[in-house]
């Protein structure tokens, strides 16, 4: 029996090696229709109303005098001005800068792992991050997903550097 189970183990291991792209986008995939749900759904709080106001003033001055009175970085409100121009000053439209970065931090993630570990630690590492708590500041017009997507990448140019 133990035989069996380490045969059928290392069939599937190697199914997700030849289907990694695969696998690696059914699992972001569903990560980030319960992300996109939970934030179609959920109200705007003050910070993220703050954020719909300071992405209507134009680049420029104006914006960075609004910024003094928050401690975002400017990127995510000319990030935020994309698709409310498309889209217009809808909830879910306002935080899809915040959702594309979670989805790429994902990505990341996955590629970070996959150099060291196999293709089911990469997808579980993925899965583990993108079902984590910080889906919650995924689904919101705030910084907190430019934050993990960047460090997500940073890690991921540091493993390069170094290897």
């Amino acid at each position: 029996m133990p035989v069996l189970l380490l045969e059928f183990s290392n069939s599937v291991a190697a199914a997700l090696d030849r289907h990694a792209r695969v696998w690696l986008g059914i699992v972001i995939a569903g990560c980030m229709g319960v992300v996109t749900w939970e934030a179609s759904i959920r109200r705007w709080w003050f910070d993220e109303c703050f954020t719909a106001w300071v992405s209507r003033i134009p680049a420029g001055p104006d914006l960075l005098q609004a910024l003094a009175a928050d401690g975002n970085p400017p990127l995510l409100y000319l990030l935020v001005k994309l698709p409310r121009a498309v889209f217009g000053e809808g909830e879910l439209a306002m935080r899809l800068p915040s959702l594309a970065a979670y989805a790429v931090a994902g990505i990341a993630a996955f590629a970070f792992v996959r150099k060291r570990c196999s293709t089911v630690a990469a997808l579980f590492s993925v899965a583990m991050l993108l079902g984590s708590y910080m889906s919650f500041y995924a689904a919101e017009t705030r910084a907190s997903a430019l934050l993990l997507c960047f460090l997500a990448m940073a890690l991921l140019s540091w493993q390069g550097a170094v290897s």
